[in-house]
């Protein structure tokens, strides 16, 4: 009974030597093993540097372009239009001819005119002898001195009306309508022509008013038009209402475009086009920046994952890991895809932008080479 019993207590004693070396064994890591361990752990992540730039706060609208100047051209006599001179797409000068209009009741006033004329000029020539021979009385005569004189006055505007049926351009521009065709009868106050320069276009916005404080006439302005590939045009703001529409709550404000660089991008730019216009109210000089989807909200805070020391492994082909730190940062101005930092980062160090949704701050990353 005892040598069952020893042997027991053998067996107890032989596996835990065994248990405590090959513990023993395991506690001595090898730093190959260590390495393996690392890459196995860090996780890919792409990172972009914090750089210096300028910083612009803006009021953001949307509308659509508009000439500076245009004008509809009316006729205020009756007619028949017998001679167009232009067409949509001319460019016109001031007084350049657009329209001629033949008045077919006109020739008749101005026949009547004259007829009515010469019958009261020849009565006075044939009452002045009898006049002079005291045979009529002085204001028969006088009245038709004065009924020759009436129809010398209708004579005139008859001939005045007639030439008034060639119808000008009021400005210098571009027919962009035209309301009437060859032989048509052309009516008092009817619109016959629309005319714009199109060469100095400008947008009409309506701001809010808690923006009213920030705005001030020459601000600069930023237009952007999609139809054109987003390309850019300067422009400044040229007027801004003096009076708030209680209403909407907003007051409207005039943007002129500058004068193209181009000629092509004269002719590029058409009234009616969409565009987005960017109003700057502040410009922050010089301001470290770092891209918006870096950040990272927690309790109305915002966080960046910093990329600091590498770990250097021991085959040089091997991409390095590097630690990370988890930062608060302050943040200011907001410009497209970026964001100022105000506090928590300097200029040059590497920001997490693609794979820290749930990245442990003690986690070890892989930094893409497509920075």
């Amino acid at each position: 009974m005892i040598l069952p019993f020893f042997k027991q207590i053998y067996f107890v004693l032989l596996i835990f030597l065994l248990s405590s070396c090959s513990q023993a064994e395991s506690e001595e890591v090898d730093p190959t093993e260590l390495e393996e361990e690392i890459q196995v752990r860090s996780v890919p992540v792409e990172a972009r540097q914090i750089v210096v730039r300028d910083m612009q706060e803006t009021i953001l609208v949307n509308t659509t372009l508009v000439p500076e100047t245009e004008v509809s051209v009316v006729s205020e006599l009756p007619g028949i239009a017998r001679e167009i001179a232009v067409d949509e797409g001319d460019l016109v000068s001031e007084s350049t001819r657009l329209l001629r209009i033949t008045q077919p009741d006109v020739r008749f006033a101005i026949e009547e005119a004259e007829l009515a004329f010469r019958q009261a000029n020849e009565q006075l020539e044939n009452l002045r002898p009898l006049l002079e021979d005291g045979l009529i009385a002085r204001q028969v005569y006088d009245d038709i001195f004065y009924q020759r004189e009436r129809a010398q006055l209708s004579l005139d505007r008859a001939r005045a009306e007639r030439r008034d049926t060639s119808i000008a351009s009021p400005i210098a521009g571009t027919i962009i309508r035209r309301h009437i065709e060859l032989g048509e009868a052309v009516v008092p106050n009817q619109t016959l022509f629309e005319i714009a320069t199109l060469d100095r276009l400008e947008a009409i916005v309506a701001i809010p008013e808690r923006e009213l404080a920030s705005l001030q006439l020459q601000q600069s302005a930023i237009i952007t038009i999609g139809a054109l590939n987003d390309i850019t045009v300067p422009a400044h703001v040229s007027w801004i209402d003096p009076v708030v529409d209680p209403q909407a709550g907003t007051v409207r404000v005039r943007i002129s475009l500058d004068p193209p660089n181009s000629e092509e991008e004269r002719n590029s730019l058409r009234p009616g086009m969409f565009v987005s216009i960017h109003i700057i109210t502040d410009v922050h000089r010089d301001a470290l920046t770092l891209p918006k989807r870096a950040l990272i909200y927690e309790s109305n805070n915002a966080y960046v994952f910093v990329i600091r020391d590498p770990i250097s492994p021991e085959n040089p082909e091997d991409l390095p890991a590097f630690r990370i730190q988890r930062v608060q940062v302050e943040l200011g101005l907001e410009q497209d895809s970026t964001v100022e930092v105000l506090s928590g980062v300097s200029q040059g160090e590497r920001v997490i932008v693609i794979g820290h949704d749930g990245l442990d701050p003690d986690a070890t990353v892989f930094v893409s080479e497509n920075e």
